[in-house]
């Protein structure tokens, strides 16, 4: 073969340019440019949450109940069980050899099938456990005028404008704290109405909660009914009736309502200045070096925005 090349310099030279278009389109179209590679780790969890539930309430009602739907699946070597206050979390290690995405499937189908779990639990989170590696990350910093909440905000919504474009599908906040309200009241409050913490704790479990109610069908297609009554902020919190025999007294007359963050402490800077931390990530096919590319031209895009003698740095 190698005379006859050598005999037939253009059909080498016609070979040669073959392989180098083919290795151009695989680079361009089928070959992810990242960073770090992807890794796939062989675990499945599922992530339940219950309200109020103590650790010893999730792993008997919770975790106990999801080992025994799937102790029997084949391709499984480990099961282990986490539970603390409010979550439980149930590790599955696949076995070697095995499909992950078909054991996945599998853990999907049974754990949907328990019917027996507490009243009020929230759907479990199953996923497998995959380590992604962040592309760039933006610094979101402040002077010291704008407080937590306005610096959050601002960062959710870099993270919100990120997400609709699309070579981009996973970006996520660091350095901030998670959103908690806090409802505190005292002895003396209670006595006078005659209520303890349960009877509040029941009215507003009552009263903050989406409700489904069916599907309803027709020729256009099913249409899902639900209600949507979940409170998330101070004024849905304070209008939250408690008593309502003889006149109606609202949550906001018996308790204090601080809509703010939790107590864990988070300190964030960016060249010594309080900072919010947007990460964008790679997943799938994506590229990175595409990913860059719609980072920094939004970066310009919201730079261009900012009036006139406003500091621009990034």
């Amino acid at each position: 073969m190698i005379s006859w090349f050598a005999r037939n310099h253009v059909a080498a030279n016609l070979l040669l340019c073959a392989l180098l278009f083919l290795g151009l389109f695989s680079l361009n179209k089928h070959i992810p440019l990242e960073v770090f590679p992807s890794l796939e780790l062989d675990t499945i969890t599922v992530r339940v949450e219950l309200r109020g539930a103590s650790p010893q309430e999730m792993e008997q009602s919770v975790a106990i109940k999801i080992e025994e739907a799937i102790q029997d699946l084949a391709g499984i070597d480990q099961v282990t069980s986490t539970s603390v206050e409010n979550r439980a979390v149930v590790s599955i290690e696949v076995a070697s050899g095995e499909d992950a995405q078909t054991v996945l499937s599998e853990v999907e189908r049974r754990v949907s099938a328990v019917n027996n779990l507490p009243s009020g639990i929230e759907n479990p989170l199953i996923s497998l456990a995959q380590i992604n590696r962040e592309v760039i990350t933006i610094a979101v910093s402040s002077d010291g005028d704008q407080s937590e909440a306005e610096l959050r905000q601002l960062a959710e919504r870099i993270q919100d404008d990120l997400l609709t474009h699309q070579g981009i599908s996973q970006v996520s906040l660091a350095g901030v704290r998670n959103y908690e309200i806090a409802i505190t009241t005292n002895e003396a409050t209670l006595r006078a109405h005659q209520l303890t913490l349960s009877d509040i704790g029941n009215a507003i479990r009552a009263h903050s909660t989406n409700q489904t109610a069916g599907n309803l069908k027709s020729r256009q297609g099913d249409r899902l009914l639900s209600t949507r009554g979940e409170a998330y902020d101070h004024n849905s919190f304070a209008n939250i009736p408690i008593i309502t025999e003889q006149g109606t007294v609202h949550l906001d007359a018996l308790a204090q309502i601080n809509d703010g963050f939790e107590e864990t402490p988070i300190r964030s800077r960016f060249n010594g200045r309080p900072a919010a931390f947007v990460n964008v990530f790679r997943t799938g096919d994506e590229s990175a070096i595409e990913i860059a590319d719609h980072v920094k031209r939004y970066i310009d895009t919201q730079r261009a925005l900012l009036p006139q003698g406003v500091q621009k740095t990034p």
